[in-house]
């Protein structure tokens, strides 16, 4: 690869119409139906001085940085291929390459997204939802999780995948909710290193999005269903323009806890700075998240990235922190950069710092010192990643309702079933840049009809089009199920909270509201009648539901059964019916609280709070965000964050406090084998007025697998940190002198076992 070539990529977007770089082909050229990386062979570094492997990744640094001309460096702070987030001209688009330097033995590095599998045009095995991961509460699986990303990512050639999403659910309105981790701090900082070593120990560098206050895409977007590509962002409120103004004491205590833990625990490679603007800069150009948080005090030793398209100016960038524009490199171009080089805002030393950070992170992951990844489908182990979405997806699902023991159901010949719903006869996927083609899947319809097959079960279906037949089937019925689910995108937030708000035209085909109203009140669907309309006909009937977050439930008092499956992935359908069967005991908790009403929720009934002012939106929330805002107005939601039942049945006893040391005892106390996660939550007092403390705040949990009559003594060890707030006047976390309580359930808001702790010289009455 020669530099003058290289330098030619910032004009690449002058001839898109033909597809050329103005200096002829730059990248590495392969074989057709393979990917530039398979021809590129096995040589990565060569002989150079810097290839010695006995000597630290900072030393390989240093050595090669000092052997590189300027126009090298500078080539390296921006990606290359502008067609990287289309399937043209290749069916094999990574969604970002930047070219190596054939001189000094720098490799080509290839980029793919994303949170749920690797997103290329022919592919993959897609995970359930970050959502449905949360849902389990056992950061094992999330290890699980992430090496199949990191497998994925592998054996379609790239070295760096954009995973995990460790934003929250602040907004339910947000279209990309489904990607995270649910809405609480400490649920999300504890599934972050795993996630990230699941990863890495593929050999792929992981990607901590988007960094930091990403909540929103923006309110009145119109993507119609179904349509190939989701809308850039809202009209309100958008992603690209929205300068989010929070306080420094919600961002360290919820905001930033998850990518603190990335970094410090995880030992994530690359973090994405996001689209928004955070008190002021734009996130891409802020030193004090970029400099001071994530290097000076976390000690990050990796590279940020930008996301697509947020950079905005180029000396900004450079000296916040901000190293590599992945794409298109337009901001820091090597013309711009030498530009703003040339009359002194930006310097050679700040340069040197950019480019340091890559290739120290290369040198630090191996990447100079290894073949190239192949772009070969055919060495991903798709069986078994098809059987880890399954599994991972039965443990997600959370029961949320199950009056009279409706579920499981009987595996009884001649049982008559009815299954009513478009949503199961197709996929149900978040989409955007997440959303995997899938090389299979699994309906919730082909999954019921094979398990009712092999039990001698009479399964009959109906699409639900038309409510007044699909009553008529249902009273036929000895059970029903009707499936339901709602459409989210990245671009798009849902302009309401019910089912039907995905598109400019719902799963049934129903015309929907876009008024700004929705975002005020309560507005029902299609679905939501349907549901109504069959539970009228036949009170033995259950909703199975696939969404990306939290929804309104309007009929919940009107079904005796509810089973939250998110959005499921490949083998969704497999998963769904072997809980509904009982053949999997559900264990899932919700990471997200579900609401009684729209005006509930944390940013409901404020247009200030979500989507803003059309410049600003205010998180006058706060650290009261999630089941917090609930708790601390003492609003009722429809189901609240931790809550999930099981088929037996659970007791708390015996709880202890010693010191920092708490410790419960959970029981089965029915009749099933099954799986309780035991929730700690904490009551900081209020220390000094005006500072503000949510009523309680998750600071442990534990899953416990358990057989009838069996009991186990729960553990949890707290620190230091589970009691601190963020002080902002001291700039520092403090552990303020008081008595602080101390609860133990199954839920944020069953909480049987309740006790105090003194702390910081404080005494409890």
């Amino acid at each position: 690869m020669n530099v003058p070539s290289k330098l030619c990529a910032g004009l690449l977007l002058a001839l898109l119409g033909l597809g050329l770089s103005a200096c002829g082909r730059s990248q590495p050229q392969a074989a057709a139906g393979t990917s530039p990386v398979a021809a590129a062979g096995p040589a990565r570094c060569g002989e150079h001085p810097w290839c010695d492997t006995r000597l630290s990744a900072d030393a390989r640094a240093d050595r090669l940085l000092a052997e590189m001309t300027l126009e090298e460096k500078i080539s390296l702070l921006g990606g290359d291929d502008v067609f990287a987030t289309t399937p043209l001209p290749s069916q094999t688009r990574h969604t970002g390459t930047s070219f190596g330097i054939e001189r000094l033995g720098i490799p080509t590095i290839y980029y793919a997204d994303g949170p749920h599998g690797v997103a290329q045009a022919t592919g993959g095995t897609p995970m359930p939802a970050g959502i449905a991961l949360a849902a389990s509460w056992d950061p094992r699986l999330a290890y699980r999780y992430g090496s199949v990303i990191g497998e994925q990512a592998r054996g379609r050639g790239n070295d760096v995948v954009f995973a995990p999403n460790l934003d929250l659910v602040r907004n339910p309105f947000w279209g990309r909710n489904m990607e995270t981790m649910g809405e609480d701090p400490f649920l999300a900082r504890t599934f972050a290193p795993p996630l990230v070593h699941g990863i890495q120990d593929q050999g792929v560098i992981a990607n901590a999005k988007h960094f930091v206050g990403n909540h929103q895409d923006g309110a009145l977007s119109v993507p119609p269903e179904g349509f190939p590509l989701p809308p850039l962002t809202g009209a309100v409120g958008g992603r690209f323009t929205t300068d989010v103004v929070v306080s420094e004491r919600a961002l360290r205590e919820i905001y930033l806890q998850s990518y603190e833990a990335a970094v410090k625990e995880g030992g994530v490679g690359t973090v994405m700075c996001s689209y928004n603007r955070l008190n002021g800069p734009w996130a891409c150009e802020n030193p004090f998240t970029l400099t001071q948080v994530l290097r000076e005090e976390w000690g990050f030793k990796g590279y940020v990235l930008a996301d697509y398209n947020a950079v905005h100016i180029p000396q900004a960038g450079l000296n916040a922190g901000l190293d590599f524009e992945p794409w298109p490199a337009l901001v820091y171009s090597p013309l711009v950069v030498q530009a703003v080089r040339a009359v002194a805002l930006v310097s050679d030393e700040t340069i040197n710092k950019r480019v340091r950070n890559i290739l120290r992170t290369h040198f630090a992951f191996g990447v100079f010192d290894r073949a190239a990844y192949p772009d070969d489908i055919s060495r991903i182990d798709t069986e078994g990643h098809f059987a880890a979405s399954r599994s991972i997806a039965e443990q997600g699902m959370v029961l949320m309702k199950n009056d009279g023991e409706l579920l499981p159901l009987p595996a009884r010949a001649g049982l008559k079933l009815a299954l009513i719903g478009a949503a199961a006869d197709r996929y149900n996927a978040g989409r955007g840049s997440s959303f995997v083609i899938p090389l299979k899947t699994t309906t919730l319809r082909q999954g019921l009809e094979a398990r009712a097959a092999a039990a001698g079960v009479e399964l009959r279906y109906d699409p639900g089009t038309s409510t007044s037949t699909a009553a008529a089937l249902a009273r036929e019925a000895d059970v029903v199920i009707v499936a339901v689910s709602n459409h989210m995108t990245e671009g798009h937030d849902q302009p309401c909270l019910s089912l039907d708000c995905g598109g400019l035209l719902g799963p049934l085909g129903e015309a929907l509201s876009f008024t700004p109203e929705c975002l005020l009140s309560d507005c029902a669907g299609n679905q939501d009648a349907l549901i109504a309309a069959v539970a009228a006909a036949n009170p033995k009937t259950m909703v199975v539901m696939q969404t990306g977050g939290q929804v309104l439930t309007p009929w919940r008092d009107q079904v005796p059964a509810i089973l939250e499956a998110w959005y499921p992935g490949a083998d969704g359908g497999t998963a769904m019916a072997r809980v509904l069967f009982g053949d999997v005991n559900p264990s899932g908790k919700l990471p997200i609280t579900f609401p009684q009403h729209t005006v509930d929720t944390p940013v409901g009934g404020d247009l200030l709070r979500y989507p803003g002012n059309g410049v600003q939106v205010f998180y006058s929330d706060d650290v009261l965000m999630g089941y917090r805002w609930y708790d601390a107005q003492g609003l009722e939601p429809a189901f609240p964050f931790g809550h999930g039942l099981s088929y037996t049945r659970f007791r708390y006893s015996d709880l202890q406090v010693n010191d920092r040391d708490i410790s419960a005892t959970v029981a089965n106390i029915g009749t099933r084998e099954g799986a309780e996660v035991a929730q700690l939550y904490l009551g900081l007092p209020q220390p000094a007025p005006g500072i503000v403390q949510p009523p309680h705040q998750l600071k442990g949990f534990q899953k416990v697998q358990l057989s009838p009559g069996e009991s186990a003594r729960v553990h949890f060890a707290l620190d230091a940190r589970s009691f601190a707030y963020w002080d902002e006047a001291g700039a520092r976390w403090s552990v303020a002198p008081g008595c602080y309580g101390v609860a133990v359930g199954s839920s944020s808001r069953a909480l049987p076992l309740q006790g105090v702790i003194a702390q910081a010289g404080g005494n409890c009455p």
